[in-house]
């Protein structure tokens, strides 16, 4: 049974490097016919060959032992660097969609036909946020550079453009402003003040820590999701220079206030500012008073 069985896993893997090799064709002669929506399409398909490489790769290993591990590091790299030029792309194709987009706002903004009147804006494809405290800041420095920082475009124009990056919850928070010139700074001021909470942000990406997705007996699979789970809310984390300290108080926090009444909690959320992390020592002086 092992020689068949290497023989099917080593072709299913042949199979996945030779998507690589024609998907880094593709990309090598990209800039002859760019297509946006197809570069797309091949990427999410690469994604969709490559899910499935870890588990044989891993298989591989088991069989016929460490020395096949050298192929593993080379795909993987291979695929990284793919994943890596195919996201540049796309975020330049963006960028030059902004760019030719404000040209035309400037050259013929007659022809522009704003979404409350029943016009349309230079379709762009925008980072979407939905309420999530987690993605806030990811969001927030996404936009900006996308759409705020764009000097051809009027506040009308940047407020319509997010009107539609926001979903969900997030659009409920200015769905009531009406899109006019002044209503711009005013809707980020009102999406800062309701996200750009520190002290939330950190609490969630915490939250999230301590819920990693459960690792699947045998799969490499779950267990590389149970790993990049942990890296991106510690990176995340990292990023917002909270120290060990203070994310030590955070996780044993987290884990104490759910053995606490519902009451209790909410009054210590009184006693907390927006940035300030609560530690240890505050929540035993709430609970002793």
């Amino acid at each position: 049974m092992t020689q068949p069985e290497i023989k099917d896993l080593t072709m299913r893997r042949a199979v996945i490097k030779s998507q690589l090799t024609h998907f880094n064709t593709y990309l090598n002669k990209y800039q002859e016919n760019p297509d946006p929506v197809k570069l797309q399409v091949k990427l999410d398909r690469l994604k969709e060959y490559f899910a499935g490489f870890n588990d044989i790769q891993t298989r591989l290993e088991q069989l016929q032992g460490k020395e096949v591990q050298a192929e593993r590091f080379n795909i993987e790299d291979t695929y990284l660097d793919l994943l890596t030029t195919a996201e540049k792309t796309m975020t330049r194709n963006r960028h030059e969609e902004i760019t030719s987009g404000t040209q035309d706002l400037t050259a013929s903004p007659a022809t522009i036909i704003s979404n409350t009147g029943g016009v349309r804006l230079p379709k762009v494809n925008l980072p979407t946020f939905d309420g999530a405290m987690e993605n806030w800041l990811a969001f927030k420095d996404q936009f900006k550079s996308m759409i705020d920082n764009q000097v051809t475009l009027s506040n009308v124009q940047k407020l319509q453009y997010l009107r539609s990056a926001v979903i969900g919850d997030a659009a409920k928070v200015i769905e009531s402003l009406d899109t006019i010139d002044q209503n711009y700074t005013h809707a980020w001021e009102v999406l800062n003040t309701t996200y750009s909470n520190k002290r939330l942000i950190v609490m969630r990406h915490s939250q999230l820590l301590l819920r990693p997705p459960p690792v699947e007996e045998n799969s490499a699979t779950s267990l590389r999701q149970f790993i990049n789970h942990i890296r991106q809310h510690t990176r995340s984390l990292n990023s917002l220079k909270i120290s060990t300290e203070s994310s030590r108080d955070v996780l044993l926090i987290l884990q104490y206030l759910p053995k606490l009444s519902k009451k209790t909690c909410m009054e210590f959320e009184k006693t907390l500012t927006s940035d300030d992390l609560p530690t240890i020592d505050i929540l035993l002086d709430f609970l002793n008073e």
